[in-house]
């Protein structure tokens, strides 16, 4: 009797200690909740080069689609001044802008859209950014200003600014003159270099501009009749 409480006790012992470990190696593969939590919401701070370039794919088509859009715009803003519609030329060439703002043609189509609606502000600012864009459309543009200026029956006065023996002389002062007004420009006679500025309609106009240049560049024009 004595013998059989033994062995009963033995295999008592010998079964809790098997499920002491069964239960110490289960234990073992458990993640605590706190670090789960850190696994799963833990980003690395940076971009790997691989991260770095699935995101450029990714944003490329978008700048793809960008740039059509664009073209479509600038086209449609062509479509526009060809049939005379001058504002809706200019919205058209100012949305596409607003998506690519150093789009050289559209700010050129829009230059030669102010000068058609006689915006010479409008026209003066897109020149100086063409200048800084692309000098040759830049002259394009001035070239068509004078053109259109020219012919323009409202244009009724003129400011001579210098009459200059020394072709250089002349030239210097133009080319400070045509930075800040579109309708400079140079008319060349056998003796002298007479530098002038365009597209003056009224008295008040041509006062208000003589002022300015004697006031920035410290010369004295005079306003004569265009015709």
């Amino acid at each position: 009797m004595q013998k059989y409480i033994l062995s009963s006790i033995l295999i008592l012992l010998i079964t809790l200690s098997l499920f002491s470990f069964a239960s110490a190696e289960k234990d073992s593969r458990i993640i605590s909740p706190q670090v789960a939590a850190l696994v799963v919401t833990t980003k690395p701070d940076t971009d790997t080069p691989e991260t770095a370039g699935i995101k450029e794919e990714i944003n490329e088509p978008d700048t793809v689609m960008e740039q059509d859009d664009a073209s479509d715009l600038f086209d449609l803003g062509v479509a526009y001044s060809g049939k005379g519609m001058y504002i809706e030329a200019v919205a058209a060439y100012k949305d596409a802008l607003e998506i690519k703002p150093d789009y050289t043609e559209a700010h050129y189509k829009l230059g030669l859209s102010y000068l058609m609606l006689k915006d010479k502000d409008s026209l003066m600012e897109e020149y100086k950014i063409l200048r800084n864009l692309d000098s040759q459309k830049a002259d394009n543009l001035y070239e068509a200003a004078i053109q259109e200026v020219s012919s323009d029956a409202d244009s009724k006065y003129i400011i001579q600014v210098g009459a200059y023996k020394i072709p250089d002389n002349a030239n210097k002062i133009f080319e400070k003159l045509k930075a800040e007004y579109m309708y400079a420009y140079i008319e060349r006679e056998p003796r002298f270099n007479k530098v002038r500025i365009l597209g003056i309609k009224t008295k008040e106009e041509g006062a208000l501009i003589i002022k300015e240049i004697n006031n920035t560049f410290r010369l004295e024009p005079f306003l004569l009749n265009a015709h």
